[in-house]
């Protein structure tokens, strides 16, 4: 019954809430997905917040009790064949806590700066036998994912982006074809050494490629992956599921002049019907990266000032608008959500305000709503009509 009133409460506040423009559920939504059915609700982090035991089991502690069943651990790759200990303390004590408060979903996502992109078969092959260092980590005898964790690896992030894909050119359309061509061959060989991993462990490692955002034309750089794809031959997509950023784009705009908070959201269809058309068979979609910025107090130790050009909201207004994303992706059959970040970063001016608890670790006042959300999500009503 509870699970009910949450429900009707949640759709109530969706019809009422008149602050924002809302883009309206597809017509098929009402019909097939009445409930807000997200199997994978996470946080994305960086594994700096792993590295002390007792911070790792607070921040894991705070995940669990909102909700959450899923993390994406970013690691920053230090171009060599092997993480930093700090790094594999950081993985060993997430995990641990995870299995300790019940959460399900390890993504690492390992993740490589412009200068250190592994454009050659050495670079490569350094990559991947980091991942077999994470993997025996976790997976091997004694591990600490303790066999009762999934684990999934995400190779590449943002592909056409210069922060992680570096072509020293200012030819956009030759930027964009090179990190797609470097991208297609670190994809495929994490993907097979995924599967070897997979076999010798005994246990399932999922795999998430082909990573874009809204705001960086992705329909062209998927168009640009499925040319390099299809000239290497590759037989299989080389992936579980693809990785999408919804974020607004910063060119649309509602009547007020107000950045249109949906704009990114509403391109999933359009995204998974292009990888579908790539690889012949559809590939689920994952939010790998979901943040609105709010607007904070004044005395919550925030330094520097806030970006011109960026949406920032009202915490009333991230509400409304994480349970309207929550809708559209359910009826775009989204199958997770990763809020990037648990705690806010404190500079304004280069960090992101997009957690739950301000950068002073006070849990903004809109947890409790986002917990109900999260919940409500991951366990739908047990009467809601298929």
């Amino acid at each position: 019954m509870m699970k009910r009133i949450l429900y009707l409460a949640v759709t109530v506040l969706l019809a009422l809430t008149g602050s924002l423009a809302r883009a309206p559920l597809p017509a098929e939504a009402a019909h097939h997905r009445p409930s807000l059915a997200i199997e994978q609700n996470g946080i994305a982090e960086g594994a700096h917040v792993f590295y002390d035991v007792a911070q790792a089991n607070d921040a894991v502690r705070k995940m669990s009790d909102i909700g959450f069943n899923s993390l994406r651990l970013i690691l920053r790759w230090n171009g060599s064949a092997h993480p930093d200990q700090l790094q594999l303390d950081g993985t060993c004590n997430a995990a641990r806590a995870m299995v300790n408060d019940g959460m399900k979903v390890l993504t690492l996502n390992l993740l490589p700066q412009a200068r250190d992109f592994p454009k050659d078969d050495a670079g490569r092959g350094s990559f991947v036998s980091s991942y077999d260092d994470l993997y025996r980590l976790l997976l091997g005898p004694g591990g600490c994912a303790g066999g009762k964790l999934l684990i999934k690896v995400m190779p590449v992030n943002e592909i056409n982006l210069t922060t992680f894909c570096d072509a020293q050119t200012d030819d956009g359309t030759l930027r964009r074809r090179t990190c797609a061509e470097w991208a297609v061959i670190l994809q495929h060989v994490v993907y097979a050494d995924a599967k070897a991993a997979e076999a010798q462990y005994g246990l399932p490692v999922g795999v998430i490629g082909l990573v874009v955002a809204a705001q960086h034309n992705p329909l062209s750089e998927i168009a640009a992956y499925c040319n390099s794809w299809k000239t290497h031959g590759y037989g299989d997509a080389d992936m579980d599921e693809q990785g999408f950023h919804p974020y607004p784009l910063t060119q649309t705009y509602l009547a007020d002049g107000t950045i249109d908070p949906y704009s990114g959201v509403r391109m999933t269809p359009h995204i998974k019907a292009a990888a579908t058309g790539c690889f012949e068979r559809p590939i689920p979609i994952v939010y790998t990266e979901v943040a609105f910025k709010t607007t904070v107090p004044a005395e919550t130790g925030y330094t520097g000032t806030a970006q011109e050009g960026v949406l920032y909201v009202s915490l009333e207004q991230f509400m409304a608008l994480q349970q309207h994303v929550a809708a559209l992706a359910t009826a775009y059959g989204v199958i997770g959500i990763y809020n990037f970040l648990l705690t806010d970063e404190p500079s304004l001016s280069s960090g992101w305000q997009s957690g739950l608890y301000y950068c002073n670790g006070q849990p903004k006042p809109i947890l409790g709503d986002y917990s109900s959300l999260v919940k409500l999500e991951s366990h739908p009503p047990e009467d809601s009509t298929p």
